[in-house]
């Protein structure tokens, strides 16, 4: 049922910058650079995953944690599923527990 869909927006913060990332170089490349991630678990209806990925692409979200699904049902993506990074998890927890490990910010439900 839709009531059970479980969607989640992280965050992880501007200032946070991996080691292997380069150091700024211009005064634009010194904006802090914004990551968001698309986690999805539990979502029941076939079409509402090609709406969800379809909008991932358009915001630009970083990556889709996806849990519990190794095969997505991408039903009405329309082709946006080679612009977007996908990562997998087999609990809802284990992904928490990997975006806490990140300094990543969990922002809604």
């Amino acid at each position: 049922s839709d009531a059970a869909d479980a969607l989640v927006m992280a965050s992880e913060s501007p200032d946070v910058r991996k080691a292997d990332q380069p150091s700024p170089t211009s005064d634009e490349d010194s904006q802090p650079q914004h990551q968001s991630f698309l986690l999805l678990h539990n979502i029941g209806k076939r079409s509402n995953w090609g709406s969800l990925l379809r909008s991932a692409s358009a915001f630009g979200v970083s990556e889709v944690l996806v849990v519990g699904e190794r095969k997505l049902k991408t039903f009405g993506n329309q082709g946006t599923l080679p612009h977007l990074q996908f990562r997998y998890f087999n609990t809802l927890e284990a992904a928490v527990e990997w975006l806490h490990a990140r300094d990543i910010t969990l922002i809604g439900v």
